[in-house]
């Protein structure tokens, strides 16, 4: 519960500084990282993350964005089902390589003020959990799309992915809030009829997409070598970085990015709606799964594991690399890189293991969707235990102090 919150309240400022951050403001974030380290195999390693894993990532999701945004464009001016489903598919494809970018949203997709380069870029493309279904509906009922620049000055529990799952997946003209709600009890809601709810909807949809892909053009051109430069900033870690005085402190960048997968998938988006945390009182809370509308968890869930394990292995499974597993064979720890790599394989293949979607998995009644829900959580528990405690006093990294406090 602990670091679940401290995730969920990390996230709550939002405001977008696009393409101007300042080495000067922000050179001292990482003062509070461990005492120089500088070593060729570490450089290497943070270079090589940036370069192959990170960079290629926000390039690959900004071309599905742009998809994303045509598809989203095309519903919006035919209203056809088929140019729905269409939206659909181009926002699973755009949301699996953000959910592999998740782990590693350091730099220009932090927050500012807080990590060394943050833009705040992450909440303007995906504000997990900061999702309002409720708001997006009053906007709804507003046509808050059709003012130019009202939506993006909207809050982001409005906006980015989150959004647009409920947007382009809602399947009937229901809203989603309490029935004592103005649009509920002065009949503006019902006074749309179904068509107008979808017609709005797709309206909404093709502004927020647009939103999305303009983010993440910025986040590629922050990165870029030829623009932002944050690649570079990273990867000369402990040379002439300005941002990152030693190589060991872009590796805790880095290391810090990585644990979302502690903070936010194992206790979010499985011990939460898993009914294996305080957030949930009932045997299961399947409403507090992450992408409910669309029945998309369990597919952003293994992505996130994907992320994790671009990262720990130094590039996409199949792809020879260096990584955080080699950087422990060469420190004396190779037993550990063993037992994650089986660990992450693991917990890969629990995930999988879950009978249909996450929602059925949930579902009162279904004994065995329940305990393989149970099962992937163990599995990717004894990931993190590895990498809060062994991982990181190996290689000398720090856990944040958000975390000080989490012993589970």
């Amino acid at each position: 519960m602990a670091a679940a919150m401290n995730w969920r309240s990390a996230r709550m400022i939002s405001r977008i500084g696009l393409f101007s951050w300042s080495i000067v403001q922000i050179a001292g974030c990482d003062s509070a990282a461990p005492a120089p380290v500088d070593d060729p195999a570490r450089r290497m390693l943070v270079a090589g993350l940036a370069e192959r894993v990170m960079l290629p990532n926000y390039r690959e999701f900004a071309a599905r964005a742009a998809a994303l945004e045509a598809a989203s464009a095309q519903w919006a001016g035919s209203g056809s089902e088929a140019e729905r489903a269409a939206a659909q598919a181009a926002w699973r494809a755009a949301n699996e390589v953000w959910q592999r970018a998740e782990l590693h949203s350091l730099g220009p997709a932090g927050m500012n003020l807080s990590v060394a380069g943050g833009l705040d870029l992450r909440d303007e493309i995906y504000a997990w959990p900061l999702v309002n279904r409720c708001r997006v509906d009053q906007e709804t009922v507003a046509r808050v799309w059709e003012t130019p620049g009202a939506l993006a000055a909207e809050a982001v529990n409005a906006r980015g992915l989150g959004a647009l799952e409920y947007l382009l997946f809602r399947a009937d003209a229901g809203n989603a809030c309490a029935p004592l709600s103005t649009l509920n009890t002065d009949g503006s809601w019902a006074a749309l009829g179904d068509a107008e709810v979808a017609s709005r909807r797709a309206a909404y949809a093709r502004e927020a997409a647009r939103l999305v892909r303009e983010a993440a053009d910025a986040l590629v051109a922050a990165w870029e070598p030829s623009q932002g430069g944050f690649v570079t900033q990273l990867s000369s870690a402990g040379t002439t970085s300005a941002l990152f005085s030693s190589s060991q402190a872009g590796l805790n960048a880095v290391s810090d990015a990585m644990l979302y997968l502690e903070e936010a998938v194992k206790d979010m988006k499985l011990a939460a709606p898993g009914g294996l945390s305080t957030d949930c009182v009932a045997m299961t809370c399947p409403e507090l799964l992450e992408a409910p509308v669309a029945h998309a968890s369990k597919e952003s869930v293994r992505a996130n594991l994907r992320g994790f394990e671009a990262l720990f292995l130094g590039a996409p499974a199949g792809t020879e690399a260096y990584g955080f597993d080699d950087l422990l064979v060469e420190v004396g720890a190779g037993a550990l890189a063993a037992t994650m790599r089986a660990a992450l394989a693991a917990a890969l293949a629990a995930v999988d293991a879950v009978p249909g979607t996450f929602d059925e998995a949930l579902a009162p009644g279904n004994a065995a969707g329940q305990a393989a829900f149970v099962a992937a959580y163990d599995a990717v528990k004894a990931l993190t235990d590895a990498q809060k405690t062994q991982f990181l006093t190996v290689l000398d990294l720090e856990l944040p102090n958000r975390l000080d406090a989490d012993n589970d």
